[in-house]
């Protein structure tokens, strides 16, 4: 048809702008190597294909149109045979397209739904290949002696186009499974014909039975896995006698603490883990800094050194997964860590409170972007509360101890040197501070502090003898004056 031609035909005119992936992983865009590569590689059989379709479309047209003599309308049938026999090149581009829809699934599609999206890809495959097969089985049953005619007196109201192939397709599918089909080869082509495609249809049918039940055995595996556990919980209570309000808290929580959309970590990939270090680093910085950013120091920080924040992000962070109701800190414990909400929310509680008996008094809501917590990188710091997730949440715990060993002897720590008392003071203004105290608001702000304090010397005596905050001690070693 001319929309289908039509396609093909943009389909390789955007070939010679689609970008492709070097041998070193990058993505090239340059349109003359992309050409080159094109040229080496589909463009024949998109070239062949797509001449074969508008010739046929041409002579179809003329020979429609045209009131022209025998001899030339046979010459005009001869050549359309040779250029339906040309298309049939476009089966080459299944292949292709197979391709394209896999790459297309790995990023649509979430990895419990990959199972089933193969299961439903063996199965569209199968009946396209069926109707390829339909089609050859009519072609060589179109016989006088075939099984066409047979079907057409034995039946003479089902000689129409859409009956017979709905035939061929029920005696093709027949033979991949082991269903009943009352049409049978009449001579020695359609015999042969039929054991060739009982070979096939014997792998076929063993492919896909293997396929289905793989899903169906590691659907049902699991599916006990997580009843023996709900069992075994519920054991555990009847036999240390828990009271009921607590079983029926923690068993509403275990309910909510399913496979949810976590947001994959390079940790739970194996294959990573054979990078190279240099691309290590620069994954883990493209993944990372962007969350990070969200502080005005990190700002800083990227711009007096990417080495130094690409070692950060490759070292001292911890990608954490949070499940709803999970408790990511208590209040009068030590922090180790700076923590970095990159998607979800959570609720902070600040003061001494049980999760279970809390109500609104004291209560902020942490979303996206929010930094907890920062005053771990710069002082000994206890927390001032409790923070807990309220659905599916996602964050970075900045290492304290890591951080620290990272940033020394590079070019950031003395400017880290300078910014650890400002935040003290900072600190120590405020005066009664929890976890989300945020010293500086934006990046300007945090540099014209800094360039005040570089100023004045006497900055952090003038301060000395005021007291620390809550939660705060005396400040670390590594960015001591």
């Amino acid at each position: 048809s001319a929309g289908t031609t039509g396609f093909w035909l943009c389909d390789t005119v955007f070939n010679f702008f689609a970008g492709y992936y070097r041998s070193d992983g990058g993505i090239e865009m340059r349109v003359g190597l992309i050409a080159r590569r094109y040229l080496s590689t589909w463009f024949a059989c998109d070239a062949s294909v797509v001449t074969a379709d508008l010739l046929m479309y041409v002579l179809n047209k003329s020979v429609a149109a045209q009131a022209v003599g025998a001899a030339r309308v046979g010459k005009s049938l001869r050549i359309i045979r040779i250029m339906r026999f040309l298309r049939m090149l476009r089966l080459v581009r299944i292949f292709k397209l197979i391709q394209v829809l896999e790459e297309l699934c790995d990023v649509l599609f979430a990895q419990t739904a990959m199972a089933f999206f193969n299961v439903a890809k063996l199965m569209i495959g199968v009946a396209v290949f069926a109707h390829f097969i339909a089609c050859l089985w009519y072609w060589v049953g179109n016989e006088a002696d075939g099984w066409v005619a047979v079907l057409i007196l034995e039946d003479e109201s089902a000689p129409s186009a859409f009956y017979r192939y709905i035939c061929a397709y029920h005696w093709t599918m027949a033979q991949f499974t082991p269903a009943p089909v009352d049409l049978h080869p009449t001579n020695l082509t359609e015999r042969l014909f039929c054991v060739l495609v009982l070979f096939v249809g014997f792998v076929l049918f063993s492919s896909l039975l293997g396929s289905t039940s793989a899903l169906i055995s590691q659907s049902r595996q699991k599916a006990y896995v997580k009843l023996k556990e709900q069992e075994a919980v519920r054991k555990f209570f009847m036999d240390n006698h828990i009271s009921l309000s607590l079983s029926a808290r923690i068993t509403k929580f275990l309910k909510g603490t399913g496979p949810g959309k976590k947001r994959l970590k390079d940790s739970e990939l194996p294959m990573l883990a054979s990078l190279p270090l240099s691309l290590l680093i620069e994954l883990h910085y493209e993944v990372y800094s962007q969350s990070l950013l969200s502080h005005p120091l990190f700002e800083v920080m990227i711009d007096i050194s990417c080495e130094v924040m690409a070692d950060i992000c490759h070292s001292a962070l911890e990608d954490v997964s949070l499940n709803k109701g999970e408790e990511v800190f208590h209040f009068g414990t030590l922090s180790s860590s700076m923590f970095v909400v990159t998607s979800g929310t959570l609720d902070y509680y600040t003061g001494p409170t049980l999760l279970v008996d809390t109500d609104d008094i004291g209560k902020s809501v942490v979303g996206e972007g929010v930094c907890l917590s920062e005053a771990t990188l710069w002082t000994m710091w206890e927390h001032q509360g409790l923070l807990s997730s309220v659905c599916q949440s996602d964050i970075i715990k900045v290492v304290g101890d890591l951080f620290r060993l990272n940033v020394q002897k590079t070019l950031a720590f003395r400017y880290l040197k300078e910014y650890a008392p400002v935040f003290v003071r900072r600190a120590v203004e405020a005066g009664e501070v929890d976890d989300t105290f945020v010293a500086f608001s934006s990046k300007n702000e945090l540099l014209n502090n800094v360039h005040v304090f570089r100023q004045s010397s006497n900055a952090v005596c003038a301060e000395g003898s005021r007291p620390d905050p809550p939660g705060m001690k005396s400040p670390n070693d590594s960015f001591a004056i």
